[in-house]
C-alpha cells in the first residue's frame, strides 16, 4: 500500500515541479515514478501469471 502511495506522491511532485519550471528535477522525479510503476506493473503480473497457473492443476516446477 505504501508503494502505491508514493507513486502517486511521486507523479504530482512531478506535476508541480514542472510547472513551476523546474524542467530537470520534473524529468528525474518522473522518471523515477515510470521505474516504480513499471517494476510494480510486472510484479503484479508476474504475481497474476503464478496463480492461474497454480489454480489450473498444472505441474509444478
Amino acid at each position: 500500500m505504501s508503494l502505491i502511495i508514493a507513486i502517486v506522491a511521486l507523479l504530482v511532485t512531478s506535476f508541480i515541479l514542472f510547472f513551476k519550471g523546474y524542467y530537470g528535477a520534473s524529468l528525474g522525479v518522473g522518471g523515477v515514478f515510470f521505474v516504480l510503476a513499471t517494476a510494480l506493473g510486472q510484479w503484479s503480473s508476474t504475481k497474476n501469471e503464478d496463480y492461474v497457473y497454480r489454480k489450473s492443476g498444472g505441474p509444478y516446477l
